[in-house]
């Protein structure tokens, strides 16, 4: 994720990931060919395990290629969070009131190499995420950095590798 706006009174951070949903597709495409060659010639239990990896690649092409934007303006005192797939729009909303922080949740496995997501985390510690995918390198961390900042809030620092690569930072 990336900021492409900020001032004072609005915050704009914008997420359009390429790479993996094209190569998934792309791996989708070839799994379709086999299952449509595999059909026509023998079909059989193969068939139905090209179909599935298809299946397969096409949900991550779902669930990766999302595109994200995530708006705070201070003047509307509203959050909003906004995802395109590839069936449509979906919009949230949030009072920029219930906001407590920013930050970079982890993945079920933890650990320093764990995956992470943008998330927001309001008053009453619900998490709300950004994006629905987790992702393997800093950027969930540093955004949430930019965030907080732009709040107004401390930075806090739970994810060690996150930590020792802002500490270097300094």
């Amino acid at each position: 994720m990336q900021v492409i706006h900020q001032s004072p009174t609005a915050l704009i951070v914008e997420a359009r990931p390429w790479g993996t949903p094209l190569v998934a597709f792309w791996l989708s495409g070839i799994c379709a060919y086999g299952t449509l060659q595999d059909a026509a010639t023998s079909p059989g239990y193969d068939t139905v395990v090209m179909f599935l990896l298809s299946c397969f690649f096409m949900s991550v092409v779902w669930a990766v290629g999302q595109a994200t934007r995530l708006t705070l303006d201070s003047r509307a005192r509203e959050v909003l969070i906004e995802r395109r797939s590839l069936t449509g729009w979906s919009k949230r909303r949030l009072s920029m009131d219930t906001l407590h922080y920013a930050d970079a949740e982890a993945s079920g496995h933890g650990g320093a190499t764990a995956w992470r997501r943008l998330s927001l985390v309001t008053q009453d510690g619900e998490r709300v995420p950004v994006t629905l995918a987790f992702d393997d390198n800093m950027s969930p961390d540093e955004t949430a950095q930019q965030i907080n900042k732009w709040l107004g809030v401390p930075v806090i620092f739970e994810n060690p590798k996150g930590f020792f690569q802002r500490l270097l930072s300094f």
